[in-house]
């Protein structure tokens, strides 16, 4: 009798280990899955002006209708120099000037990356998932944009788009808040708790957690 209680109890013991593990593994899956779609909503936001359903504010006319006016001022000086000097190394693409929509390069840059520390067992102590502008230049440059900002003409600024055949009369210019990846956590993050413990739950119950898909 004794005997088969030990029994009973060993393959207890292993049972809730293994059901310990792919729980643990199920949260750790889940916690990644959310990071990968709020990175594809992000993105997907960024190029439809509109990340988390929060609406950018039209573009300026020079990234609507062809190149960026400063970049085509610089374009312009950069040919009258190499008549005068030869060939120079062509200056830095601007963010959003190819793309016709204020910002659409930058949404590429938005990135998710997952960190896992074990635990004993084979299961996971903790896992860290990171979702957003991760390079610092990149971060600083997306930062900038997620707020609104007035830039003072120069004389030099002036000049470049003077040189491309259009005027400015103002003495100011106003970059307007872009948010980007703020909008759409604050429109997600409720929903994310629930999914999570859902995947656990289809763990302990011996189901597939990877069959519940994320409610956003």
């Amino acid at each position: 009798m004794f005997d088969m209680a030990l029994r009973i109890h060993n393959w207890a013991t292993k049972h809730v280990e293994e059901r310990t593990r792919l729980a643990s593994k199920a949260h750790s899956d889940a916690l990644a899955s959310t990071g990968f779609r709020l990175r594809q909503l992000t993105q997907t936001g960024m190029r439809q002006q509109a990340p988390g359903d929060v609406s950018w504010p039209p573009a300026s006319p020079w990234v609507q209708f062809g190149s960026s006016l400063l970049g085509r001022a610089r374009q312009a000086q950069r040919r009258a120099e190499r008549r005068k000097r030869g060939p120079r190394v062509p200056a830095r693409p601007i963010y959003g000037a190819k793309g016709r929509t204020p910002l659409k390069k930058l949404a590429g840059a938005v990135r998710y990356t997952k960190e896992i520390q074990a635990g004993p067992s084979g299961s996971i102590a903790q896992t860290t998932v990171r979702m957003g502008f991760l390079n610092p230049t990149v971060a600083r440059l997306a930062a900038y944009h997620a707020d609104a900002h007035t830039i003072t003409v120069t004389p030099k600024m002036r000049r470049l788009i003077f040189a491309v055949g259009l005027g400015i009369g103002k003495s100011t210019i106003t970059i307007p808040a872009r948010p980007h990846v703020g909008p759409v956590y604050r429109r997600n993050h409720a929903r994310i708790a629930g999914f999570v413990q859902q995947r656990i739950n289809a763990a302990w119950a011996g189901g597939d957690p990877k069959g519940i898909q994320a409610p956003f």
